[in-house]
């Protein structure tokens, strides 16, 4: 059985940036970000979270593919840039 819960780590500080779910009443349903993930947003880099470890910038994009809204940690992080 698959697990229901798969965890992304933040390249910066490598302690968990956000977490993916499965809802296990359905069976091969797709991967959501969990409720208690931190926000996606967007600034004139592009869009971005902020983990909630060391509060730096951490740059997402939009993946490809399925036809529904998936983000992806970008290959390129600063990790020199601490939000407020």
């Amino acid at each position: 059985m698959e697990p229901t819960i798969r965890v992304v780590t933040c390249p910066c500080c490598k302690k968990m940036l956000y977490a993916f779910e499965r809802d296990a009443a359905k069976s091969g349903g797709p991967w959501t970000i969990t409720k208690d993930s931190p926000a996606i947003k967007d600034d004139s880099e592009g869009h971005f979270m902020k983990c909630g470890s060391c509060s730096k910038r951490v740059a997402v994009e939009k993946a490809t593919g399925s036809g529904s809204e998936r983000w992806t940690i970008s290959a390129a992080q600063k990790c020199d840039r601490v939000l407020p």
